[in-house]
């Protein structure tokens, strides 16, 4: 197994194991490898596992990296190559060399890796010890400012001049969509920006109220109070400084992992029923129907049905105008983002035709000036009501933000850090609610806009912000003849992106039964409401991966010809068999939903007419092993040895050894019966063989 040598200055010799998973090296705590040097930046390497080997990677490291003296961005690592991270060498060592019980390339997992083994330990085990600053921790944001680069000024100058432009009509029309006055969508995209511009680990991330999570505010506030009431505003913000709390706590309890139970088909389903219910919860402000508001989703379906034709003509004017405005006005290479262009044009003609008096709904005086911070605590009773759309509003939003981070920053070369994700955004909907605005989280469509701007770091955000202030402080006069179903046009519009008719093609071409997901989700969203939608999602993803599971796939393998590669036999007609020796992959791990079926699949093989002497087992995709799972790995081994077929494993992982050594199966088997590699066991079984047809001989020319 490959290993990293690492030796600080004045620090402990320590090794790190290398896997097939991606390893970075840096001061940050969310290392992979944790390197306590102010010489080394908070991400300063990238370890890839590549197809040509262990490639090294500088990820734009303040001091550079060398390898073997010299500066280097990027190579494949050799055997003996010596990387210098600030004052840190690391040493990369192919395999670990000592005695074998076994000569040649026979390798079993009981021998001596290093003649140092007493000192060796895995940064898993022992981290080197940090100082890093405790603020560089809590406040991420100090790392791009302490290296800020005047040369990007100018781009995220231009960029933040772009999102604010389009966050100006996006923050009142979400906050329309949130059932809030249309200025606390400006509120809430001050403080928040600023907040996680400081506490965010993405460059380019744009947060602020989003369409989804309006959504859920004004749906789920809508059943409590009546919106535009005292008591709904007060809810609203009460909600959004518990989502804000939940999402810090999370963090700091580095619970970042939750991303894990949201798979694709979820996350595809339910933004796809949330898109349906924006739209659908928008008609009505679109061609002024009077649509009394309901909690399901298919009782304003149908009522919205019924009032259809009872439209106001002058508002479906304006509202179906503004609809097919944004959409030609995409299609133009203009700078101008269309949001700005429909809110400027829209509110003039609004203004000189006075379609305020004409019975279009406008959005009137906007209170100017800053908005006042407050802190309003919910009582037990109001926390317990409003726990389980906080739950659902922490949840959605911190994955909406971090699909969103992870994609731009694979694209731009960096990392981005899931507790940490789940702190800032917490501080940011704790500003949100201190300024009276509501949930907020990542936007798609502004970080796309940021991006395309030329956006180099969270300054952008901050240059946003400090526009929208100015907009709120002088400009909220222009906003009193805004009409609302241009506002309503651009949440119908914004909200078309969230329909991936892209993805959807994606599952039924790679994995069709995961449409089931997508499909109980979608309808569980619309039936049962966002909540218990969500939940039906990630259970039906759960039972469909327990089916799969139960019955994993098991092939038979054989040697590639003229290598040592052992590949399955059905895609392989041309891999070579040995006579009296079965190779079996299990390609999952082993559990009570499949231990049953896998040990019968391998009673299957000893049932032959003519059952092979040995079987080898092929366990490197076997990355776990609970106690059912052990247990009939002990029936198996029983059977197989009163058969009196001998058992080789190969390529067992640490943590599946570690369960087999406390069960004691571990010694029972023997531990020279296991093996690092397929090849190592076929040829023990080849010398055994051969020693034994050599007896064999000697006894028939004896007699």
């Amino acid at each position: 197994m490959p290993v990293l040598k690492i030796q600080p200055v004045g620090g402990a010799l320590t090794y790190f194991d290398l896997a097939l998973e991606r390893v970075t090296l840096g001061r940050d705590t969310a290392a992979s490898i944790r390197l306590d040097s102010p010489e080394v930046s908070a991400t300063h390497a990238i370890i890839d596992p590549t197809p040509e080997g262990f490639r090294f990677t500088d990820a734009h490291s303040t001091n550079g990296s060398r390898l073997n003296g010299y500066l280097c961005d990027t190579a494949i690592l050799q055997e003996g190559d010596v990387l210098t991270l600030g004052d840190v060498q690391i040493t990369f060592l192919e395999e670990g060399r000592g005695p074998a019980f076994y000569a040649g390339s026979e390798r079993t997992m009981a021998f001596q890796t290093y003649g140092d083994t007493a000192q060796r330990k895995t940064l898993s085990e022992s981290k080197l010890p940090g100082r890093q600053s405790v603020w560089s921790g809590l406040l991420p944001g100090l790392q791009w400012l302490k290296s800020y680069r005047t040369e990007d000024a100018r781009f995220d100058v231009l960029a933040g001049f772009t999102i604010a432009a389009l966050l100006v009509p996006q923050g009142m029309a979400f906050a329309l969509l949130a059932g809030m006055p249309p200025v606390t969508g400006l509120y809430a995209s001050i403080l928040p920006l600023c907040l996680y511009a400081l506490t965010g680990t993405s460059r380019h991330l744009s947060v602020a109220p989003v369409s989804l999570d309006s959504l859920l505010v004004g749906s789920g506030i809508g059943m409590m109070a009546v919106s535009g009431t005292q008591e709904y505003l007060q809810l609203v913000v009460m909600l959004t400084l518990l989502v804000g709390v939940l999402q810090w706590l999370m963090g700091i309890l580095r619970m970042g992992f939750v991303v894990n139970f949201l798979s694709r088909p979820v996350l595809t389903g339910f933004t796809l029923a949330a898109a349906i219910t924006i739209a659908v919860s928008q008609l009505d402000k679109l061609l002024g129907l009077h649509v009394a508001r309901s909690s399901s989703f298919w009782e304003s379906f149908s009522a919205t049905l019924q009032q259809l034709w009872e439209f106001h003509p002058l508002t479906a004017v304006v509202g179906v105008g503004s609809v097919v405005f944004l959409q030609l006005w995409r299609r133009l290479p203009l700078p101008i983002p269309g949001p700005i262009m429909l809110l400027f044009v829209s509110t003039i003609v609004a203004w000189q035709l006075g379609l305020g008096e004409q019975g279009v709904v406008i959005v009137g005086e906007v209170p100017s000036g800053l908005p006042h911070l407050a802190l309003w605590l919910p009582d037990a009773g109001q926390a317990m009501s409003l726990l389980p759309l906080a739950l659902t509003l922490t949840y959605v939003g911190f994955m909406e933000a971090l699909s969103i981070g992870k994609r731009y920053a694979s694209e731009s070369g960096y990392r981005i850090y899931p507790n940490a994700e789940f702190r800032a955004l917490g501080m940011a909907n704790l500003g949100a609610s201190l300024s009276g605005g509501f949930v907020v989280s990542g936007s798609l469509s502004r970080t796309a806009v940021a991006v395309r701007a030329g956006a180099r770091s969270q300054a952008a955000s901050l240059v946003a912000a400090s526009l929208v202030l100015l907009a709120v402080t002088l400009l909220t006069p222009l906003f009193h003849h805004v009409p609302i179903p241009a506002l309503a046009a651009i949440i119908i519009t914004s909200v078309l992106g969230l329909i991936n008719i892209a993805e959807i093609r994606y599952l039924l071409r790679v994995k069709p039964l995961e449409i089931s997901v997508l499909v109980v989700t979608l309808f569980g969203t619309l039936a049962w409401g966002f909540t218990y939608g969500l939940l039906a999602g990630v259970l039906a993803a759960l039972i469909v991966h327990i089916v799969i599971q139960t019955k994993p796939n098991t092939s038979a393998l054989g040697r590639l010809p003229g290598t040592s590669i052992y590949r399955s036999l059905k895609h392989h007609p041309e891999a070579q068999t040995l006579p009296g020796v079965e190779i079996l992959r299990i390609d999952a791990s082993f559990y009570f939903a499949n231990a049953e079926y896998l040990r019968e699949t391998l009673a299957s093989i000893i049932e032959q007419p003519t059952p092979p002497r040995t079987i080898i087992l092929d366990a490197s995709a076997i990355n776990d092993l609970d106690s059912s799972g052990d247990s009939a790995f002990r029936e198996i081994f029983h059977d197989l040895s009163r058969q009196g077929i001998s058992l080789y494993i190969a390529g067992l992982k640490t943590p599946v050894r570690a369960v087999l050594q406390n069960s004691g199966l571990y010694t029972e088997i023997g531990p020279k019966q296991f093996f690092y590699t397929v090849a190592a066991a076929v040829q023990r079984y080849t010398s055994e063989s051969e020693v034994l047809d050599a007896g064999r001989s000697k006894e028939a020319v004896q007699d």
